[in-house]
């Protein structure tokens, strides 16, 4: 049986980064663009915190021209990865920052999708 899943989240407008996203928010919902931004936006840091890259290159098949010779020469796009600590495990320690990255990312999707 097939059933339809709702997540709820909120931002605080008193903090003038999370109030610019809310703002992004209400235009991605006026262009009816909001759920399929929010998909692919949580699949992208997914896999790219796995080390992968695929959703990246699906959602912006221009990026290896833009990257240069590397990619024009079709050899993978490689980065270094931390290290794995005892379980095998890549330990991801999310950036300290004000969320504005965040607020840039939505911004040139948003942008993208215009």
């Amino acid at each position: 049986m097939a059933y339809r899943v709702q997540h709820r989240f909120w931002f605080d407008v008193d903090k003038p980064d999370e109030a610019a996203l809310n703002d992004l928010t209400v235009d991605l919902k006026r262009a009816r663009k909001f759920q399929t931004t929010i998909r692919d936006g949580i699949r992208l840091v997914s896999e790219l915190q796995q080390g992968r890259v695929g959703a990246l290159l699906e959602l912006y098949p221009w990026l290896p021209a833009a990257l240069g010779a590397q990619a024009r020469d079709s050899r993978p796009i490689t980065t270094a990865l931390p290290p794995a600590n005892d379980d095998g495990l890549i330990v991801v320690k999310p950036a300290a920052s004000n969320g504005e990255s965040a607020l840039n990312f939505l911004d040139s999707a948003f942008k993208l999708i215009q």
